[in-house]
């Protein structure tokens, strides 16, 4: 959401502009998976907050839940997306505490380090070099600050090898379709260049010293028996709204099977620079 904006045919990796709505199904969805995140990343004071890629300021909204004296600074490069940040804000009475700004981490003017925490969620695989998105964020920090990142998780199984109707290995090949939506993605972007390591050698390379650490979060849902016996997801509309939000998501490459939505966990790392002495 905080890559710069083209058009299509340009590079563009997503129009978020038409992703708004079910981006908004999906922040209504995961408010438990939000609240948690939040819960973890508040257990140390902080003051001044930035979201970087802020959608429809769910996050905005669960930070502040968790830190009610805190500023916040909600950035996304789309407008339709951060007018949607703006009303959930407002509809809350937190907007006060809310600068809403528009850009993204090349064209917008952020203060370094100015920030306490500093949350990205599901930005930095959108840029083209995501060692220098990392660095440019962990600039953001104050000396003590901690930058988290919300990112894609661990493949999820949910589904047998065979459904009993169609060919076997079904959710294998929606796995298949999305890593090569993915690959596409970046192949397309340009400029684009290849992470040289994973997120923990990318935030270390970014300064951050302190032990990074990760964090698993599983989407649960609560499950149900109709009255012919099958099982069910007792909220089965938003489950799906939610799940098929996301460009690339499985739901979206394929169908939802077996009454259970296909999603993949988020994982969150965390790390924060050393206090000067």
């Amino acid at each position: 959401m905080t890559a710069s904006e083209r058009s299509p045919g340009e590079g563009e990796d997503v129009a978020w502009s038409d992703e708004v709505e079910h981006l908004i199904a999906a922040a209504d969805v995961e408010a438990p998976l939000g609240a948690q995140i939040a819960e973890w990343l508040t257990a140390e004071p902080a003051g001044r907050v930035a979201d970087i890629g802020c959608g429809p300021g769910a996050m905005t909204l669960a930070l502040l839940a968790r830190s009610p004296d805190a500023q916040v600074d909600a950035v996304d490069g789309e407008p339709m997306m951060l007018d949607a940040a703006r009303r959930c804000l407002t509809a809350a009475g937190l907007d006060a505490q809310v600068e809403f700004r528009l850009g993204d981490l090349d064209s917008l003017e952020l203060a370094e380090a100015a920030y306490d925490l500093v949350w990205v969620g599901s930005v930095v695989h959108h840029l083209p070099d995501q060692q220098s998105g990392v660095d440019r964020l962990a600039a953001l920090l104050r000396p003590g600050g901690r930058l988290a990142l919300g990112e894609g998780g661990l493949p999820l199984r949910c589904l047998p090898y065979d459904l009993g109707i169609g060919r076997p290995g079904l959710e294998a090949r929606l796995s298949a379709a999305q890593a090569a939506w993915f690959n596409a993605l970046r192949a397309a972007m340009p400029g684009a260049v290849r992470a040289p390591a994973g997120w923990t050698t990318l935030l270390g390379s970014a300064g951050l010293v302190a032990p990074v650490t990760g964090r698993s979060c599983l989407r649960c849902q609560r499950r149900s028996r109709t009255r012919r016996g099958r099982t069910c997801s007792p909220t089965s509309r938003r489950c799906k709204a939610g799940t098929e939000s996301c460009p690339g998501s499985m739901t979206r490459t394929g169908r939802r099977c077996d009454g259970c939505p296909i999603a993949t966990p988020p994982r969150t790392w965390r790390a924060e620079t050393t206090p000067s002495c």
